[in-house]
C-alpha cells in the first residue's frame, strides 16, 4: 500500500493544513474534511494521532485503506531572547548573564531567586527594566544593579621623628571605610613641635584608604641654641610667630607675638625710665637755666651802675 506524503504548510489557531488537502481528528477517521484541528495544542507541544485513507479521497481511480500516524508540532514564532544582567553602581559587571529564550507572547518572571540574586560583597540597589513580562520580537534586557558593601580600611599612621628616625611626638590615625579620602595634611596631623622645625615628610599626605596600612612620616630637624633665641624674640612684624609663648622671667620685658595680634610686656623699671627725662634732654634744661640767669644778672648789675651815675 502506498500511503502519500502529506506536507503541513501552515498551523493557524491549532488547525493544520497539509499540502494538497486537510484532514480532521474528529472521531469519525474515515471522514476526511477540509481541517484538521488538534485540541488544547499549546507551542513547543507535540501530538501523534492517527487516521484511516478515504479512497476517494485519494485515489478516486482505485480503492485502498490503511493506516498511518503523523506527529504535529506547533511551530509558532520564536520570541527574542531576554537577558538578565548583574551589575555594579558603576556599570562593571559581577556575575555571569542569564538568558530567557521562548515564544512571541509567553510570560517571564525573573523576580525569582533563580534570576534575583544575593550576591556576596554586594547590597541590590535597584532594578531597571521590568522584572515580569511577555517574551516579544525585540531583545528585553532587566538589569539588577547592586552597590558594594562598605569595608573597613586599615588605618593611615601618621609618625613623627627627627632627623635620626627617633620618635618626637606620639602618632596618630586617620580612619574610614575601603576607598574614602583621606587628608593628613591639615594642622591636626601637621604639627608644631618646640624645639624643632619640619624638614621634610614622607609619604602621600592625600589619598585614598585601602585595605594595606598606609603611613605619613613627618620628619623634623632640631633647632640649635640661637635659632632657638631668634624665634623665641620674634620681632613685631614679622611672620614667624611662636605661638602659645608664655611670658616668663626670661622673656620678660621682651616683645611676645602670637598668631592673631601683638602684646607688648615691659618691666615696672622700664615704665619709669618712660616717666623721667634722658640725659641729653637734661643737660639742655641747665643751659637754658644758665642762660636766662645770666640775662638776670647781667641786668641788675646795668640797673645798680646806672644808679650809681646819677
Amino acid at each position: 500500500m502506498t500511503i502519500p506524503e502529506l506536507k503541513v504548510i501552515g498551523v493557524n489557531n491549532n488547525q493544520v493544513s497539509f499540502e494538497g488537502f486537510a484532514i480532521n481528528s474528529s472521531n469519525n477517521p474515515n471522514h476526511v474534511e477540509n481541517n484538521f484541528i488538534i485540541d488544547n495544542l499549546k507551542p513547543g507541544e507535540v501530538k501523534k494521532f492517527t487516521y484511516r485513507f478515504a479512497d476517494r479521497i485519494i485515489n478516486h481511480a482505485g480503492a485502498f485503506s490503511g493506516t498511518v500516524t503523523i506527529t504535529v508540532k506547533n511551530t509558532l514564532e520564536e520570541a527574542m531572547p531576554l537577558t538578565v544582567k548583574y551589575q555594579d553602581v558603576n556599570g562593571n559587571q559581577i556575575a555571569e548573564d542569564q538568558v530567557i529564550n521562548g515564544y512571541i507572547g509567553d510570560s517571564y518572571d525573573v523576580s525569582t531567586e533563580k534570576y534575583n540574586l544575593k550576591i556576596d560583597g554586594y547590597t541590590l540597589k535597584e532594578v531597571q527594566g521590568s522584572p515580569n513580562g511577555i517574551l516579544a520580537e525585540t531583545p528585553q534586557t532587566v538589569t539588577y544593579i547592586y552597590e558594594k558593601n562598605a569595608t573597613k580600611a586599615k588605618d593611615v599612621v601618621v609618625h613623627y621623628q627627627d632627623a635620626n628616625g627617633s620618635k618626637i611626638a606620639d602618632d596618630q590615625f586617620f580612619s574610614g571605610n575601603v576607598n574614602a579620602p583621606y587628608d593628613v595634611s591639615t594642622k591636626e596631623y601637621q604639627l608644631e613641635i618646640s624645639g624643632y622645625t619640619l624638614e621634610k615628610v614622607v609619604g602621600s599626605v592625600t589619598g585614598f584608604l585601602s585595605e594595606e596600612e598606609q603611613t605619613v612620616t613627618y620628619v623634623y630637624s632640631k633647632l640649635s641654641d640661637n635659632e632657638k633665641n631668634e624665634d623665641d624674640s620674634a620681632t613685631i612684624g614679622k611672620d614667624k610667630i611662636p605661638v602659645n609663648q608664655a611670658e616668663t622671667p626670661k622673656n620678660k620685658g621682651k616683645t611676645i607675638m602670637t598668631k592673631n595680634k601683638t602684646t607688648v610686656s615691659k618691666d615696672k623699671s622700664s615704665l619709669t625710665a618712660d616717666k623721667l627725662p634722658k640725659t641729653g634732654e637734661i643737660m639742655n634744661h641747665s643751659w637754658v637755666i644758665i642762660g636766662l640767669l645770666v640775662i638776670i644778672v647781667a641786668f641788675f648789675i646795668a640797673v645798680i651802675k646806672h644808679k650809681r651815675k646819677k
